[in-house]
Order: structure tokens, then sequence, then C-alpha cells
């Protein structure tokens, strides 16, 4: 499955955890059987099979502790992000945070920081975030 903006599936400015739960039972309920879901993000598999639970054979959700796969210089890039995200949530800069943890994502170089490379769906769902 494509998730918004991502692969075959067209772009829409909303990536509430909410709406994302929506198309993923849309997903699931297109298949026309019991499926299982697997992978990271189980904070939106989890509620799509308590809402779906005739349409949902089994999960397996499974989110990594972040030591689990970075070395030392992504760790070291990472906690940089996770102060500074710390310093906008204490000034209420709540967007603001969302956009230091969508640059400073250590799936991406910083090379690929610099260039623009987080996409825009990682845009949109920084624009959205709610605490």
């Amino acid at each position: 499955m494509d998730t918004r903006g991502r692969g075959m599936s067209a772009q829409n400015p909303d990536h509430s955890p909410e709406r994302l739960v929506e198309d993923i039972t849309s997903f699931v309920k297109s298949i026309g059987k019991p499926v299982g879901l697997l992978g990271w993000g189980s904070c939106h598999w989890v509620p799509t099979a308590a809402q779906n639970i005739a349409a949902i054979a089994a999960v397996a959700a499974y989110d990594p502790g972040v030591d689990e796969v970075m070395g030392e210089e992504v760790a070291a890039r990472f906690m940089d992000v996770v102060e500074r995200m710390g310093e906008a949530v204490a000034e209420d800069r709540l967007t603001d945070a969302a956009e230091i943890l969508v640059d400073g994502c250590p799936i991406y170089t910083p090379e690929e920081v610099a260039e623009g490379v987080p996409s825009a769906f990682w845009r949109a769902a920084a624009r959205t975030f709610r605490i």
C-alpha cells in the first residue's frame, strides 16, 4: 500500500493519523478477505485492526528503538535533532518542532536534506502535526 503522495497514491493535504487509518481501512477492505498487517508504523496498524476485526487476520507491529538502526554518526545527528525539537516544544513552537524532525530525520543524509529530499508527504505530515 502506498500512503498519500507516495507511489501511485494521489496527494492530499490531510495526513492526520485518523485519515491514515481510514486509508489503511479502505485498502484492507478492498482486498475482500482477511489480511495480515506487518511492519513499522504500528500506531496506524493497531487502530485499523481494532476498527476492522473481521478484515484483519493478524497484526505484527514493530517499531524499533532508534539505537537499533543507527550508527554513531547518525545517532549523534539525531540527538542534536531531538535537543532542538525539545527547545522548540518548550517555546510552544510545535510546528517548528515537527519541521526540525523532518529536516533532521536520520533516514536522510545531510546532503539529501540540503537538496530538499524530504518528501512532500513529510512536509504535509509536519503541517498537520498535533500534540
